[in-house]
């Protein structure tokens, strides 16, 4: 195939044009390989936080309920609607008997 002359080895110019696209093709592929990881390495971290996020909103939400449930109980039982922000504003504690009898629409206590 080719003549060896030193330290040096001919190989035809179609062989050679090859085998530098076959280098070049290698080399794109391990460039976008370590692009992929990188991308799978930032989602993987993403959903970590994620879950570790959501386990936090979820024992959050389980620690206020205990507390939530007790208030129904001084409020008028466990058909008592708890509507409005934590503040006291809007409407609080009334209770689903009470909204039917009023018609169906749900008015503030007192007022």
């Amino acid at each position: 195939m080719g003549a060896v002359e030193g330290e040096a080895l001919l190989v035809p110019l179609s062989a050679w044009n090859r085998m530098l696209d076959q280098l070049g093709n290698l080399h794109e592929a391990g460039r976008e390989l370590a692009e992929a990881r990188e991308r799978a390495a930032r989602a993987e971290t993403e959903a970590a936080f994620l879950r570790e996020r959501l386990a936090d909103l979820r024992e959050a939400g389980t620690a206020q309920q205990p507390r939530a449930e007790a208030g129904a109980d001084e409020r008028g039982g466990a058909d008592t609607v708890g509507v409005g922000s934590e503040s006291g504003h809007g409407l609080l504690g009334v209770g689903r008997r009470a909204a039917a009898a009023a018609g169906g629409w749900i008015r503030r206590r007192g007022g």
